[in-house]
């Protein structure tokens, strides 16, 4: 069997934590470019309709929320193995993924409830 066969589970915690810390600095990406645009004094965040900004936020909210449920997932399978020698790495991936699929859902709401296309 091959070293780094996805059928370990150890290196499914490793690869488990991986993409759930990827799909959290995407989804600290997300905040950043929604926090750019927010308007404080009209309580929106503006952007222009034909701009990238629109299709650039959807893109990084469904990344983020892929990666985060795939994170989660792998954590999640590979937590209670007898074989799995870091068992820490798949509960704290599984949790990442977790905390961080909802606040991406946070944060897509506020931008469907307070963007305004200018």
């Amino acid at each position: 069997m091959a070293k780094a066969s996805l059928r370990r589970y150890d290196i499914q915690a490793k690869l488990a934590l991986y993409i759930s810390c990827a799909a959290a600095l995407l989804m600290l990406g997300l905040f950043v470019i929604l926090i750019r645009n927010f308007r404080p004094e009209m309580q929106v965040i503006a952007y222009k309709g034909k701009g990238i900004y629109g299709p650039m936020v959807y893109v990084a909210t469904a990344l983020s929320i892929l990666l985060a449920g795939t994170g989660a997932a792998m954590g999640a399978v590979s937590a209670g193995q007898k074989r799995n020698t870091f068992s820490r790495r798949s509960w704290v991936a599984f949790f990442m993924g977790g905390l961080t699929m909802s606040i991406t859902f946070v944060l897509f709401y506020w931008f469907m409830t307070t963007g305004f296309r200018i």
